[in-house]
């Protein structure tokens, strides 16, 4: 096993700990929750509220374009 998929695996561990733990089947001290915490956080992404805008901060302007097509794909 390469090392990167060792640290997932670990990862994937750790997640499921705080689940038990969230689900009250697992006791889990706040110096093993803030370790497991710092530890995960390396690995996934931080799910924070991202605001995008566009030039000067001016909403962004979206366009979609529908084409249909018959059956015959014309």
């Amino acid at each position: 096993m390469l090392p990167q998929e060792k640290q997932r695996t670990k990862a994937t561990q750790l997640l499921n700990l705080l689940a038990l733990h969230a689900l009250g089947e697992k006791e889990l001290s706040t110096t093993q929750i803030a370790a497991i915490k710092i530890f995960i956080g390396k690995f996934l992404p931080d799910m924070k509220a991202v605001e995008m805008s566009g030039p000067e901060g001016q909403p962004l302007l979206q366009s979609v374009e529908v084409v249909f097509r018959g059956t015959d794909g014309h």
